[in-house]
Parts: C-alpha cells; structure tokens; sequence
C-alpha cells in the first residue's frame, strides 16, 4: 500500500507550484510546525518550541497527526489536531478539516516528523509557506532546506538523544540557526 501511496503523493509533488523565497528567521513572521504526535511528552516538546516562537515574537499554527484522538483531547491554541479518522485509504487527510491552516500563508513550514507520515506530508505540499524546512527523505524535494538525521541516530555532533522528543527539539533547533543565518533578499 506504501507504494500505491508514494505514486500517488509524487505525482501531486511534481505538479507542485511552490516557489521558494529565502527567509532569514529574524525577517519571518509566522510559521507552521507539522509533527507526528504518538506520545504525550511530544506535547510537552512543541511547548518549549512555542515558547521559543513567542519569545521571539513569532505567531505559529502547529498541525500534529495521532494515530486516534483521544475521548476529550483540546488541542492547545493554535494547533489543529487531525488522526486516522481523517485521512483517505491513500494517506490524504481531509482538506476541509484543514481549511484553516491551508488557507493561511506563512513564512516558514518546519516538518518535525523523523518518520515518514504522509498525512503531514501533504499537509506541507498544499501549505502556502514562502520556505520549507525537515529532515531530508526520500520525498526531500518538498523541501526548500533539509537537516540530514538518521532515522536510527542516537548520537549526532555530538548531541546525545535518549527520546524522539529531545531529537525532535535537536532539530528544531538545528533549522532555527541555519535559519538565523540566511540573508533575506532585498525588497
């Protein structure tokens, strides 16, 4: 099913519109973070990325896919939650779900996935983001910038990781300094 799915998703990659315009963090406004939440502490994880956001005067949406929403789960502000339920037999979530999110522009996309989920995959394909940032795959070309990380990486410069939660931080933190870096072009 994976390679029905894969055809499919790179069909609608190769007919994407997407024109990449280099923002340096300091000159972003709003961003977009996609993450795969199969564990509570992820919660706990996007919290310290949004304090970080807002400590930097930064607005964000946060799109996070679960396996199954639980009975009287509340997403906190800004995040819209989607799970299984939601998506198509070909790994599509629901666009009218995500209306919302779909139809804001951001600045910055970062996909905080270290597997492949193809429900936030499509999610960053149809997001409206000047650049797109994650971890680099099989499906990279829909990314503007990437981070190579090993999916089996427990060690990475010398970074430690006992958690997917403090890799996914690592990461995080690895796109926001490349980010720093870039020059924003002339207006």
């Amino acid at each position: 099913m994976d390679g029905m799915r894969t055809s499919r998703l790179r069909k609608k990659m190769a007919n994407d519109e997407h024109k990449v315009k280099y923002v340096s963090y300091s000159d972003s406004h709003s961003f977009l973070l996609l993450y795969n939440d199969n564990s509570i502490a992820k919660e706990s994880t996007m919290n310290m990325i949004v304090d970080k956001l807002k400590a930097d005067g930064k607005d964000y949406t946060i799109v996070g896919y679960m396996d199954k929403i639980p009975d009287g789960y509340k997403a906190q502000t800004n995040a819209y939650m989607f799970d299984k339920s939601s998506v198509s037999f070909m790994g599509e979530p629901n666009k009218s779900e995500l209306a919302e999110v779909l139809n804001k522009s951001y600045d910055v996309a970062i996909d905080l996935t270290l597997h492949c989920n193809f429900a936030l995959l499509y999610v960053l394909l149809w997001s409206k983001s000047s650049i797109r940032c994650g971890v680099k795959s099989d499906y990279d070309t829909l990314l503007d910038f990437m981070i190579e990380f090993p999916e089996s990486a427990d060690q990475l410069n010398g970074a430690k990781f006992d958690t997917d939660d403090e890799k996914v931080m690592y990461l995080f933190d690895q796109i926001q300094f490349y980010l720093k870096a870039i020059k924003s072009p002339e207006k």
